[in-house]
């Protein structure tokens, strides 16, 4: 089956060419920015020397953070004292110009919608890709996004928020090295080492301040992100490193697998208890003190879901395939039009009571073609019900998709037909489960082929040994 838009062609017989064509764009200024000739070690390969002390500047007095949260939260107010007492940059005092980039156009979007709250346009600039339709942009950054822009325009405004690929653009019309006293990355581990790249080496110079924020376990692609290379190289101090444990998105249940599995039960479970217990006891749970919930489904991937206990526009779908995103969006456009159904790179940032992922393609396919959605495991933004649906002979192959099965298991929080291995027996982490099911459909493929030969040769008479050019499929080829 072939379908384009709303055209639906289902013809077995049918050949068609397909082309799949690659946005060469931000790979363009991935390489166009390491090709720049700024290659600051103390940048790309810090070393001990690189790191000056915090002292303290007569510019920076006592500090009252907009967020009063933020007072009551040590580490907090640690990393935006360590922020305020970095020197400036090379810019003149009081000149501050800050570049703040995300990876995604929706974590983007976080940022400039929270700084929208006390800046006014002539101080705060959305800046988008040429590619990006104006009305794509939340209406209430609008007035911080123009159609059209000059270099003077962005040169005299505090700050500029943009994606990291769109970092270039800045560059690209002529802005100096060195023009903003500070760089911010956010969601730093969830974006590339070269992304990132894209504006501290076309933007920055020796004097800029470059802050990562982020998850170092959420890194996407090439192994390890900027941020976590950086963290992991042995020379930075504790004052560049400000480690926040207090987690205030989730319910501890939705918290605990990824604190376990990944930080060292690190974190620690503050959210609003009003909000990450809001699921606690529904009718709906398996068990009703675990909002986790893993809904086992085998074939067609079918799911309903609803609360009335939670807005619309706070749930949101998680699905693998730009195509699965739009056609639930538009079976859910009739019903509830306001859930939010995207991939997992456009919920960067962004924290719902109830999150649905749907992984079962996904998994199929990276075990097909090595690729990596597991990752998405570490990246549960859920607050207060998290519904993961998928197939479990499929996504048990992988050994965390199989310790989170068990923990969900164990726990009481499955759906549907129950897992067909033993769930409190320990994982393999050489995750080889997915050759020994491979090896176990040879055996029974060669088991039927050899069932069916013998019985063909009953039915025609015709004496096995004597077909010794027989073509065997069940043979593998040496």
């Amino acid at each position: 089956m072939v379908s384009t838009g709303d055209l639906v062609i289902n013809e077995p017989q049918q050949r068609y060419n397909t082309r799949f064509k690659l946005n060469r764009i931000p790979m363009r200024r991935q390489h166009q920015a390491l090709d720049t000739a700024f290659a600051s070690d103390k940048f790309l390969f810090p070393q001990k020397a690189h790191i000056s002390p915090l002292a303290s500047r007569p510019d920076v007095g006592p500090i009252v953070p907009f967020n009063p949260l933020i007072a009551t939260n040590p580490p907090q107010l640690q990393a935006v004292t360590s922020i305020l007492l970095r020197q400036q940059g090379s810019a003149i005092i009081n000149q501050t110009h800050i570049l703040a980039t995300a990876p995604s156009n929706s974590a983007a979007d976080i940022i400039a919608s929270r700084l929208a709250s006390t800046l006014g346009p002539d101080e705060l600039f959305r800046l988008n890709a040429p590619s990006r339709h104006f009305d794509q942009v939340p209406d209430e950054l609008q007035r911080y996004t123009h159609k059209e822009t000059g270099r003077g325009r962005q040169e005299l405004l505090l700050f500029i928020v943009c994606t990291c690929v769109s970092a270039s653009i800045p560059y690209g019309i002529g802005i100096p090295h060195g023009h903003f006293t500070h760089i911010f990355v956010d969601e730093a581990g969830q974006a590339t080492e070269p992304e990132v790249m894209i504006g501290i080496k076309t933007m920055a110079d020796n004097a800029t301040n470059i802050v990562l924020a982020g998850d170092p376990k959420q890194e996407l692609g090439l192994g390890r992100s900027y941020l976590e290379r950086l963290m992991s190289n042995g020379c930075t101090r504790s004052s560049n490193i400000v480690k926040l444990a207090k987690n205030f998105r989730s319910h501890p249940a939705i918290l605990k697998f990824p604190n376990e599995r990944f930080y060292a039960n690190d974190l620690e479970s503050c959210g609003n208890k009003n909000i990450v217990r809001a699921f606690e006891g529904w009718k709906k749970l398996p068990s009703k003190k675990f909002p986790v919930i893993f809904h086992s489904i085998s074939g067609k991937d079918d799911c309903e879901a609803s609360s009335p206990s939670v807005a619309h526009n706070e749930i949101g779908v998680t699905a693998p395939h730009h195509a699965q995103c739009v056609k639930i969006h538009k079976m859910l456009s009739d019903v509830a039009d306001e859930v939010k159904v995207g991939s997992v790179e456009e919920f960067q940032g962004q924290v719902g009571k109830f999150r649905s992922l749907s992984s079962r393609e996904f998994i199929e396919f990276d075990l097909k073609y090595t690729l990596s959605f597991v990752a998405n495991l570490r990246r549960f933004n859920a607050q207060a019900l998290l519904i993961v649906v998928g197939d479990p002979n499929v996504l048990s192959l992988d050994p965390l998709w199989r310790s989170f099965l068990n923990y969900v298991h164990l726990n009481g929080g499955w759906a549907g037909p129950g897992p067909i291995w033993d769930t409190t027996e320990t994982v393999d982490e050489s995750g080889e489960y997915d050759q020994h099911i491979r090896a176990a459909a040879m055996t029974n493929m060669n088991l039927t082929r050899r069932i069916e030969v013998v019985a063909e040769n009953v039915q025609t008479g015709t004496d096995n040994e004597d077909d010794a050019n027989f073509d065997k499929p069940w043979r593998e080829l040496e």
